[in-house]
């Protein structure tokens, strides 16, 4: 089976940390999950690192913007879990919300719901992602890296990669095995 983009990209900057530790920052952000019982009402808070922000894409069917996908993964959502409280598993509402956010953000949109079946929705990225209720800067999109292949089992992967030139003319390019060759901006689109 093929290697895994997100996987060989974890395990390359793991490489880079243990060997420049002070790195790491840049990369590293954190989810809070507010677990609240809804029998008793107990809150629990539960800190979640990442190096890759995971979005799951298998309830979307036809097209969505990155923002609206990443809303969509911090719906409130309801699980069983044990409460301390009430000495038992019950249902808890679930609600996630950015508890730090990286100076470099990198996001893995997961479109497989199993081995077989890749969920074909288009995914709109912008130019630029704010996070205003973060109180975060902006962040600039200048790469994404895609599978191309309706499976697990087929396919290649091609990378699309913003060219700054000390000029600001700055260019688009896609990277497809050996070849390279310039795009424009609108078809950076998944």
């Amino acid at each position: 089976m093929q290697q895994d983009a997100a996987e060989f990209l974890i395990s390359l900057l793991n490489e880079v940390f243990e060997t420049l530790p002070d790195f790491s920052h840049l990369f590293m952000g954190s989810v809070t999950c507010k677990h609240t019982c809804t029998l008793c009402g107990e809150k629990t808070y539960v800190e979640d690192p990442f190096l890759l922000f995971n979005m799951n894409m298998s309830d979307v069917h036809d097209e969505i913007g990155l923002k609206d996908l990443i809303g969509m993964n911090h719906a409130l959502t309801n699980v069983e879990a044990y409460c301390s409280r009430c000495q038992r598993n019950v249902a808890k509402n679930v609600n996630k919300v950015f508890s730090k956010l990286p100076p470099l953000l990198m996001v893995v949109c997961n479109r497989f719901a199993d081995l077989a079946n890749k969920h074909m929705a288009k995914l709109k990225f912008p130019q630029t992602l704010s996070f205003e209720d973060y109180k975060a800067d902006s962040y600039a999109l200048t790469a994404i890296v895609r599978h191309m292949g309706r499976t697990l089992y087929e396919g290649h992967y091609i990378a699309d990669v913003l060219e700054e030139e000390v000029t600001g003319n700055d260019t688009w390019r896609r990277y497809d095995d050996g070849d390279a060759s310039e795009i424009a901006v609108v078809s950076v689109n998944i």
